[in-house]
């Protein structure tokens, strides 16, 4: 080996070069430098895993959790009990203190007959609503009251269901979770609050006693007067109160700007804000649901009921299994955001098939998440179908202006079904909704005629909601009459989704069509 500093050729073993006397170093290993590349590596992917679990917003498990609770509610309204309480369960693995989720099981039991499981998380919603923190409660409030009628009717399904000996036990967990419903300040362990208004007031008197000892400090010098005032100050009853000061000092700090402020804002809105700059916020604040709601739609709707195919399709039909058959068409046909209650912003209508019937959910945004409001279901659907008969049948969801938002409407029109006789009839079937201001459907208009029946009330049903009806005779002899959807025939409408189906006679082939003109991308 050589020397460093002189380059001659020295022995490996020697401290001190015998030529220039140069201290011999050694070199350090280069396995050192290998293993801190993979270690630093190692330490960034940890503080990426670090950040990623401690800084993730927490309104991804609220979403998964309020999607739960959504797709269980919607399952309990199509009786589909199985998956209501998959759906459920799964709510409380996201947040095992749910009182919705506990009430949801607690009514999926209950509509099961099987009283022991509903008692069970009856207690268990009553249990976390007593123990729900403050802020969490503050969010509830406004939903419980809301659902005030349901949580009522749970309640005393599942009292009714129990024996004598649990009855007790029903009574109590529901007579707490009505009062905790009909009371505005639910929550039982609201200790904090009086603590906060009267610390500050100790932390007051606080700064009026130690002005003494500033007094002294000017020329006149009574030190019999200034040494009675530290006797004072570290008596035990006062060194535990400057912890007090400190733990809520900010917020003393904090009280008088809140009531300044607000002042301050009025004259700059007034003076120096520029008017633009206000625009600007308005229309990041006004874009935020419209986000919410195309995301809960992507992930969450799309995600657990696809699309069904679109255009032309054609599916084996069994006359003997017909809910086998018509299951094949499960699954989302369309969906449209719009103002449709006239609130100034957008609701979500996703309009579906399910087991052989089109249908429609409203769904809007409350706290920064897409919550179900109300869902409604054709009539009749694919059924009564004819092996002797030649079939069609048309089912489309529309919506019409009403001048304060959107009715959105649901008709049926069906030739070669079984007039209840075994005969083959014409059937017709209207529904009109109107959306209310929480999102909430409710209906405006219902008409139904089986081969023109009761042709005038049918007509007088719908004329309040803008439509004739007049064409409900035309559709006996006429099986394509909406197949290109009710706009042809009722001025005003505009077609979202259209199903037409086809079976012919002794055909075990049904044809589908399914049309949708609805925006949402």
């Amino acid at each position: 080996m050589k020397c460093s500093n002189c380059k001659k050729k020295i022995r490996k073993k020697q401290k001190f070069c015998n030529h220039c006397g140069m201290e011999i170093r050694k070199r350090e290993s280069k396995k050192s430098k290998m293993i801190f590349l993979p270690v630093g590596v190692g330490c960034i992917c940890l503080l990426g895993i670090m950040v990623s679990v401690f800084l993730l917003p927490k309104t991804t498990s609220a979403n998964r959790l309020q999607a739960k609770l959504d797709m269980g509610n919607k399952y309990l309204k199509e009786a589909d009990y199985k998956n209501a309480e998959i759906a459920f369960n799964e709510a409380l693995k996201i947040d095992e203190k749910s009182p919705d989720a506990a009430m949801g099981l607690a009514d999926t039991y209950s509509r099961q007959k099987k009283p022991d499981k509903a008692l069970k998380y009856l207690e268990k919603a009553s249990e976390n609503m007593q123990g729900m923190s403050v802020s969490n409660a503050e969010k509830y409030v406004q939903k419980w009251k809301s659902n005030e009628e349901y949580y009522q009717s749970v309640c005393k399904s599942v009292i009714d269901s129990q024996s004598n000996q649990d009855k007790n036990a029903a009574e109590t967990a529901g007579n707490m979770i009505i009062y905790i419903v009909t009371h505005t300040d639910p929550i039982v362990n609201v200790t904090p609050t009086p603590e906060i208004v009267k610390k500050p007031e100790i932390s007051e008197a606080l700064e009026d006693t130690p002005t003494p000892e500033a007094t002294p400090t000017p020329e006149d010098t009574p030190t019999p007067e200034a040494t009675p005032t530290p006797e004072v100050t570290p008596t035990p009853e006062v060194t535990p109160t400057p912890e007090i000061v400190e733990e809520f000092g900010e917020l003393e700090t904090l009280i008088p700007e809140m009531t300044e402020e607000p002042e301050k804002s009025e004259q700059i809105e007034e003076e120096s804000v520029p008017e633009g700059s206000d625009d600007i916020e308005v229309q990041e604040d006004a874009l935020v649901p419209d986000e919410v709601l195309a995301d809960y739609a992507h992930e969450t709707i799309l995600a657990q009921n696809p699309y069904v195919p679109r255009g032309e399709i054609s599916t084996l039909y069994n006359y003997e299994d017909e809910a086998g058959s018509v299951a094949q068409l499960n699954g989302t046909l369309g969906i449209e955001c719009r103002d449709f209650n006239g609130d100034g912003g957008k609701e979500l209508l996703v309009i579906s098939m399910k087991n052989g019937k089109i249908m429609f959910d409203i769904y809007m945004v409350e706290d920064g998440i897409a919550v179900l409001k109300g869902t409604a279901a054709a009539s009749n659907g694919i059924s009564g179908i004819l092996e002797t008969a030649d079939y069609k049948g048309m089912q489309e969801c529309f919506i019409k202006e009403n001048g304060n938002g959107y009715y959105v409407g649901i008709v049926e029109h069906y030739t070669g079904v079984n007039a209840g006789d075994g005969s083959p009839c014409a059937k017709v079937f209207v529904s009109v909704y109107s959306i209310s201001q929480d999102g909430s459907i409710f209906s405006t208009a219902e008409a139904s005629s089986i081969n023109g029946s009761d042709a005038e009330a049918f007509v007088a049903n719908l004329t309040a909601t803008g439509l004739s009806g007049s064409w409900i005779n035309e559709g006996i002899d006429n099986p394509n009459l909406l197949s290109e959807g009710v706009s042809i025939k009722e001025t005003g409408i505009e077609d979202m989704v259209i199903v037409t189906e086809n079976v012919e006679n002794g055909n075990g082939t049904m044809y589908t069509n399914i049309k949708n003109n609805t925006t949402f991308d």
